[in-house]
């Protein structure tokens, strides 16, 4: 499904105000010399869990911190006693700070959940923490996406509640700061919502919405955060429709990123069997303003067996995608996309569509 993204710019530390801070004992492998927090924008860190993809399984004891470039895992994360992390992860622009969701280990029908900060700091004695956040979890939309979007600067927090609501919170008091609902659903009922992020002013909500038991088209809109009203389509607008692979807007709001499949040529003697149409896979750039398809940003070779692609972090400018492609011919591979350019890099260690950049 399709997930967070974000482009990262340092930003002074804020202060979040946790309701408890957790002792948790954290697994660290040993950091002689804290790396640079971005090679070329691109952030070192992530925070991921690793889980099954199948909902029945999305749920993990611990969060695992990695180096998006060496692969190393660099810390573990327990859960509290009793709960277990959810693929519902965000992370603020500082590469330094992380929000999760945790859910109890047990009574999943009526469950109640919780949302928790870890802290990176590099360098020091205790590389990641573990804090409460001192805001209320609704049941966490983490089944169908993105349920958590993280401003740049860490100071506000937006929450999907269930299938039909989104709220935006205050990191540093815990108050809720804007709420907006579905009002209203179509024959086959509520729409699937999924956050996207925030731009880096802070000023406008991106999310995707798609029909429950269609495919695409997914509709990807933009919310102004500041403005009143509080119904999540009337007071937003379409910038872009596309496939289910678009999942990611630049951090300055002017471009949405989109994974797509198209038809190829197979090269050379290999055909493809069962009379199957070669694909190739692209990452493609739109523009919010028209809609329309601006460029693209790297095409695969054609395969008789392609997958997916999914971009799953972008720069601010959408210039820079990280994320993954699948082929017959290659496998799945993580890396980084440039105009032209496919960098690999190590897989994380979580489920990659588990993990915040």
């Amino acid at each position: 499904m399709d997930i967070d993204a974000r482009g990262r710019r340092w930003r002074p530390w804020l202060a979040v105000a946790p309701a408890a801070v957790i002792a948790v004992a954290v697994t660290i492998v040993a950091i002689r010399t804290a790396p640079a927090t971005r090679v070329n924008g691109v952030p070192r860190y992530y925070v991921g869990i690793f889980a099954s993809p199948y909902l029945a399984n999305q749920a993990a004891p611990e969060a695992i911190v990695g180096d998006t470039f060496t692969g190393k895992k660099l810390a573990t994360v327990p859960a509290p006693a009793g709960w277990r992390f959810l693929p519902a992860l965000a992370a603020a622009g500082d590469d330094r700070t992380f929000v999760v969701g945790a859910t109890p280990q047990s009574g999943e029908l009526l469950r109640t959940e919780r949302l928790y900060v870890i802290r990176l700091t590099p360098g020091a004695a205790h590389f990641a923490t573990l804090s409460e956040l001192p805001i209320p979890a609704p049941r966490l939309s983490w089944d169908y996406g993105s349920s958590l979007a993280l401003s740049r600067d860490g100071t506000m927090l937006a929450v999907l509640a269930g299938a039909a609501q989104a709220r935006i919170y205050s990191m540093v008091t815990g108050a809720l700061v804007h709420t907006w609902s579905v009002t209203s659903s179509g024959s086959s009922g509520l729409p699937i919502v999924s956050l996207l992020s925030l731009t880096s002013d802070g000023r406008r909500l991106a999310f995707s919405v798609w029909d429950a038991p269609t495919n695409p088209p997914v509709n990807i809109r933009l919310l102004q955060v500041h403005d009143p009203g509080h119904d999540l389509f009337a007071d937003s607008r379409v910038v872009v429709t596309g496939s289910s692979g678009c999942g990611l807007v630049s951090g300055d709001g002017r471009t949405v990123v989109c994974g797509s499949s198209a038809p190829g040529t197979a090269s050379g003697t290999k055909a493809c069997p069962g009379g199957v149409r070669p694909q190739t896979e692209a990452i493609l750039r739109y523009s919010t303003a028209t809609g329309k398809l601006t460029g693209t940003l790297y095409r695969t070779g054609a395969g008789c067996d392609i997958d997916i692609t999914a971009p799953l972090w972008t720069s601010d400018d959408g210039n820079a995608v990280l994320g993954y492609f699948q082929t017959g011919d290659s496998g799945t591979r993580f890396g980084l996309f440039t105009p032209g350019k496919f960098t690999p890099l190590p897989a994380p260690l979580a489920y990659p569509a588990f993990a915040a950049w």
